[in-house]
């Protein structure tokens, strides 16, 4: 019986414990940054928001990072001139804006 076999008995099914892990796993990151994605990125965003991880969505690059970008930026951050950046069209506008705020999400998330 191979690893996954004795975890899908343990847990539940193969996708309980691949849940299970992307929880644990997200659990451990002090922000996250989306680019683009689709269904599970998004689901990998809520997760991350569940847990209190702050989420850097750059909606420049589309799919999940923008629908995600929509609902607004989190408590942990007080800069709204950086999350509007974060939809320009123009790379090196919306890379900085998320460099910013990811060094902003991962001093707080070390408070």
């Amino acid at each position: 019986m191979g690893i996954a076999q004795r975890y899908t008995l343990l847990y539940g099914s193969v996708d309980q414990v691949a849940q299970m892990w992307r929880r644990k796993l997200i659990d451990e990151c002090r922000a996250s940054c989306i680019l683009g994605g689709g269904i599970q990125s998004e689901e990998e965003a809520e997760i991350a928001l569940d847990l209190g991880v702050p989420v850097v969505p750059v909606a420049a690059t589309g799919g999940a990072a923008a629908r995600v970008y929509q609902r607004g930026p989190g408590k942990w951050t007080d800069s709204d001139q950086d999350w509007s950046l974060l939809a320009d069209r123009s790379p090196n506008i919306s890379a900085a804006a998320a460099a910013r705020l990811l060094r902003r999400a991962m001093s707080v998330s070390l408070l």
